[in-house]
């Protein structure tokens, strides 16, 4: 991306996208944390989940200043995924397939048959 372009972006607009990146990467060392608990004591995808339900609102916070910054970015000639990049890019958090039962069943994972 040319620095042209990283200084069409008024210095609000980068201030508040990179603060959302930066609480998508907490988020996402928070987890990474979780996960590397879990190892050690079991439990899998717990408390990955945890952070995922406990840090709900700052995540969706976060996803609605980038989405809204994708959506406007182009009319003023900025590539949103380019300045994204600059600066650091966008953590996945997508649920390793552990959380993702615990976040789809909040009793956890169901080993087994369950009574009916």
């Amino acid at each position: 991306m040319e620095q042209t372009t990283f200084e069409m972006v008024p210095e609000n607009v980068r201030r508040a996208v990179a603060f959302a990146l930066g609480r998508l990467t907490e988020v996402r060392d928070g987890i990474t944390r979780a996960a590397d608990f879990e190892k050690r004591f079991g439990q899998a995808g717990r408390y990955q989940a945890d952070t995922f339900v406990n840090r709900r609102r700052e995540i969706q916070s976060a996803h609605a200043t980038l989405a809204e910054f994708r959506k406007l970015a182009p009319s003023h000639g900025v590539e949103p995924e380019a300045f994204i990049g600059v600066l650091g890019g966008e953590p996945d958090l997508t649920p390793s397939s552990e959380a993702q039962a615990w976040l789809d069943d909040p009793r956890g994972p169901v080993i087994g048959r369950t009574a009916s």
